[in-house]
């Protein structure tokens, strides 16, 4: 059970909070934007990402498996570079650098 009871609480304490967050902020909420392809893929994602977190815990080291989850700022700067055509500082270079030395390091060593 462990980490697949644990991601489902987690889980539900969100949509817990989402939900109490629409009832008092008394604005109209509208499913016809809620359910736009973006969500549901971003929704989709959200979802993998937490049954790989899950997964890897169970199986791995966890100390490497809280490196990789916590590296999202590294696929942030990729999709911002390519997918978005932002430029990238050289500082955001270096950090994105440092940090995939670092999960390689942890990784493989």
């Amino acid at each position: 059970r462990g980490p697949w009871l644990s991601a489902l609480l987690l889980a539900l304490c969100f949509t817990a909070a989402a939900c109490l967050h629409l009832l008092f902020s008394k604005q109209p909420v509208s499913l016809k934007h809620s359910v736009s392809p973006s969500v549901l893929l971003s929704s989709v994602l959200i979802c993998l990402g937490t049954v790989a977190f899950t997964v890897g815990v169970r199986h791995y080291n966890v100390s490497i498996i809280a490196a990789l989850s916590n590296s999202t700022a590294i696929v942030s700067a990729i999709v911002a570079s390519y997918l978005f055509h932002e430029r990238l500082t050289r500082a955001e270079k270096i950090a994105a650098s440092v940090m995939i030395a670092g999960i390689a390091v942890i990784s493989f060593f």
